[in-house]
């Protein structure tokens, strides 16, 4: 039996009654990627029933949109992760800095009022310093998005790479690497405070 005549999207209905809930009508909607279930409950007719599920249809697509979290959520740590990724200091580490990630996104999208689109908010808290070893997947900190007051979905930060201890050998090169920069500086001092005293005799004799 038809009940929505040519209402578009519907694509599965099922009727029941009870004493104790009356006349009741599921209905799912398909439109535009946006599906949704409908439940009346609690009506004296069939007619009453198909009525306010119609309501309730109209209703939801009139007043209600698809937001693409991943989308906003995604963009947002990218910009957070150019500025921000290199101030997470790992304290004994190989790797002075970890490469971040993004865990897996619970809501790819969610129904949010049309007039309030505009309150969704992101919020990124992370942890700026670790001392290694740092196993890979470690939680470096979370993005939240929200509605209002009400926090949507929370996104854990973690660490892509694993971040190895620096051992003796390790410190004995970095060491030795430092000396070879702060030699090269000196060799490049004194070539040109050689050439600044040569040109300097050479002006001398001149005069």
């Amino acid at each position: 039996m038809n009940y929505y005549g040519n209402l578009e999207g519907v694509n599965g209905v099922k009727t029941g009654f009870t004493n104790g809930a009356g006349r009741c009508l599921v209905t799912s909607v398909l439109r535009n990627d946006f599906n949704i279930i409908v439940v009346a409950l609690g009506a004296d007719t069939k007619k009453i029933r198909t009525s306010d599920s119609i309501k309730l249809i109209e209703y939801t697509y009139k007043n209600y949109e698809l937001v693409d979290l991943k989308e906003r959520i995604e963009n947002d740590f990218e910009a957070w992760k150019k500025i921000n990724e290199r101030r997470i200091k790992i304290y004994k580490g190989i790797d002075k800095n970890v490469e971040t990630m993004l865990n897996k996104i619970k809501y790819t999208k969610y129904p949010i009022q049309k007039n309030k689109t505009s309150d969704i908010w992101t919020d990124i808290n992370y942890k700026d310093y670790f001392e290694a070893p740092i196993e890979e997947n470690t939680k470096i900190g979370n993005i939240r998005i929200g509605l209002g007051t009400d926090v949507i979905m929370e996104v854990e930060i973690l660490g892509r790479n694993r971040v190895n201890r620096k051992g003796i050998i390790d410190y004995f090169i970095e060491l030795i690497s430092k000396y070879k920069v702060k030699r090269s500086i000196l060799m490049l001092q004194l070539s040109v405070f050689a050439i600044i005293n040569k040109l300097y005799v050479k002006s001398f004799l001149i005069k």
